[in-house]
């Protein structure tokens, strides 16, 4: 008696979840907001807070017999790996586990929108739908993009605010932030070889796509998207230069990348050290540990590594490949790579078997997309963003949901094991447990980024009050009215200068008391802090970063002039040369890990200054 409402029930439940996970997709790929100058922001915060959940969603559903289950090959991989990624963490050190823990939620985050959109496709009608949806996203960005481009935002700004300057409304911090990113191409995505991985992934798909629907009108309006992506693809690789970015792939595995795979993190005590490092095992098997590529890479970095257009924050190898052995070892790239190779294995498979043409190119468009992305993670990974390795496991989702609709003769479902219910429920009660703490770190992430941005507002505010202020230093009449009126606004911007400084500091602070790991508030922090004088806060705060970033070249820097500083102001002269034995340490180092002229005249200068002190 109660099948009918109990089937209402289930269908509104789907439709809900549709809506979640459709929702979700289009904040990944195409959502900004105005309240930061970084418009990922938002996406990160969606990624960790609606992905878990996804998950866990996904794990119910399966238990209900509603969605079917991952096959068990992939299935299978699929969870070694993310044991790996736990045990290359739970082994990395304590330095640089907390980078760790961050990626391994991010993975399990990101395959929330994988496994709920393998769940959803049930019918060639669901797929058809999934597959326009990411193509009419698709079409949007790059339509909001080329209006970007041609300055339609800068034609806006002037209707909407004529005349006023830096007005601090939500839109027009918004407007201004799509002006300034302007150079960068895409608006959402501000960041040209980023959108083109994003492009290359989705233009396959939309091509072979496009002759697969009946409706004409569903035709034209793939060709039109299709047109409008391969433009933007043109516009997004002016900024790229290939052949460049694989000479920095190749560089970077030359001069350090490979080294970091043998002999991973080495001690504290390494820029005393010349010559070979003995191999280590573990992170040759293991890893150094998720997302610590960026932390550990400096100590191995050649000193020339600037030559081959790498920056000094050096995040990624660029290649995807050669991130994996260092991070997670030979047996998390094993686990990756089966993955990949189970997908297009599935994939020619079902391309074979298939007597269906329209399935067949489908099959061929999603084969294609993740093919073109394999290849371009040899010279970038943009995987490491975390709303594209979104989107490229969201498509691996749909992916494997086409391999099965697209299957002959399917067998008809069968009623879930009791086996498997409990092993469902137990993944159903870590799915909770994992949706709590990351749906928190993304809400905490979310707000450390607003006081960030508050922060960089405040900061840039103030700097622009100092640089009045040095331009009336250099005018400054001797005598009469005008020095008189010089010298008050001299004193008048020296107040408004601190007190944006002084906002400045307290935002950076609420910023790492949401996020700890926020390693650009500390860095900005300690930047303000010099700014105002503060030199003790400043070293404070240098060395807090230190404990989660210990070589980043322009942190050894800083902690060099500050103690540099301490020792110039010092009234005891052990302390004085205490002082400067300590800002030679760092500049030492800073000149090891960096090529700048700057640092290296600065540190060949403070030589011959520290000779009073001893």
């Amino acid at each position: 008696m109660n099948t009918v409402p109990d089937q209402d029930k289930k269908t509104r439940f789907m439709l809900f979840i549709k809506i979640v996970s459709y929702l979700y997709l289009g904040i990944i790929i195409f959502a900004f907001t105005p309240f930061t100058h970084n418009l990922d922001t938002i996406k990160t915060a969606a990624l960790f807070i609606v992905g878990p959940l996804l998950l866990f969603l996904y794990i119910v559903n399966s238990a209900c017999g509603l969605m079917r289950l991952l096959p068990k090959y992939p299935l299978i991989i699929i969870i070694a790996y993310i044991l790996m990624l736990f045990l290359s963490t739970v082994f990395a050190g304590k330095t640089y586990s907390w980078a760790g823990w961050i990626a391994l939620m991010q993975n399990l985050a990101c395959l929330g929108g994988f496994f709920i959109f393998f769940g959803l496709l049930h019918t060639k009608r669901n797929l058809s739908r999934a597959i326009f949806s990411f193509i009419l996203m698709a079409f949007a960005t790059c339509a909001f993009g080329l209006f970007h481009h041609l300055g339609g935002f800068g034609v806006l700004y002037k209707i909407l605010y004529p005349g006023m300057k830096n007005p601090e409304t939500s839109l027009a911090v918004l407007l201004q932030t799509f002006i300034a990113s302007r150079g960068c191409m895409m608006g959402t995505f501000l960041h040209s070889g980023i959108f083109a991985y994003f492009l290359l992934m989705t233009i396959p798909i939309a091509l072979f796509y496009m002759v697969s629907p009946n409706k004409r009108g569903l035709r034209i309006f793939t060709s039109v998207a299709i047109l409008l992506m391969f433009v933007c693809l043109i516009f997004a690789l002016q900024g790229e230069v290939y052949p460049l970015k694989f000479t920095s792939s190749r560089a970077i595995i030359r001069k350090g990348g490979w080294k970091m795979f043998l002999h991973g993190p080495l001690d504290d005590d390494w820029h005393e050290k010349e010559g070979s490092y003995p191999l280590n095992l573990r992170t040759i098997l293991i890893g150094c540990g998720p997302g610590s590529f960026g932390i550990i890479f400096p100590r191995y970095r050649s000193p020339d590594y600037a030559d081959y257009n790498m920056s000094h924050v050096t995040l990624s190898a660029h290649n995807r490949y050669l991130d994996l052995l260092c991070e997670t070892g030979i047996l998390g790239f094993a686990c990756y790579m089966g993955f990949i190779f189970i997908f297009f294995a599935m994939g020619i498979k079902r391309l074979r078997e298939s007597k269906d043409k329209k399935m067949r190119l489908i099959i061929c468009g999603f084969l294609s997309g993740v093919f073109v992305i394999c290849v371009y993670d040899f010279f970038k990974q943009s995987a490491q963003w975390e709303s594209f390795g979104a989107s490229f496991w969201i498509i691996l989702g749909i992916g494997f949901g086409v391999f099965e609709i697209a299957r002959e003769n399917r067998p008809t479902p069968v009623a879930v094991s009791t086996y498997e219910k409990t092993t469902l429920a137990i993944l159903c009660f870590s799915a909770i447990i994992l949706s709590i703490i990351s749906g928190i770190y993304g809400i905490r992430y979310w707000e450390g980024e607003i006081h960030y941005n508050n922060g960089l507002s405040q900061s840039k505010r103030g700097e622009s009050y100092k640089d009045e202020i040095r331009r009336l230093d250099k005018y400054n009449p001797e005598d009469g009215d005008d020095k008189d009126k010089v010298l008050k606004k001299i004193e008048d911007w020296e107040k408004i200068a601190e007190r944006h400084y002084q906002s400045a500091i307290l935002e950076f602070q609420k910023s790492i008391r949401r996020n700890p790991t926020y390693l650009s508030a500390y860095y900005k922090l300690g930047h303000v802090y010099g700014a105002v004088g503060d030199h003790e806060n400043a070293l404070k705060t240098y060395l807090e970063l230190q404990k989660f970033s210990p070589d980043y070249a322009e942190v050894h820097f800083n902690l060099g002039v500050v103690y540099s500083t301490l020792a110039e102001n010092a009234q005891d002269r052990s302390a004085a040369a205490d002082n400067m034995k300590k800002s030679l340490k760092e500049l030492k180092i800073a000149a090891r890990l960096s090529n700048n002229e700057n640092i290296q005249n600065l540190y060949r200068r403070k030589i011959e200054e520290s000779k009073k002190y001893f």
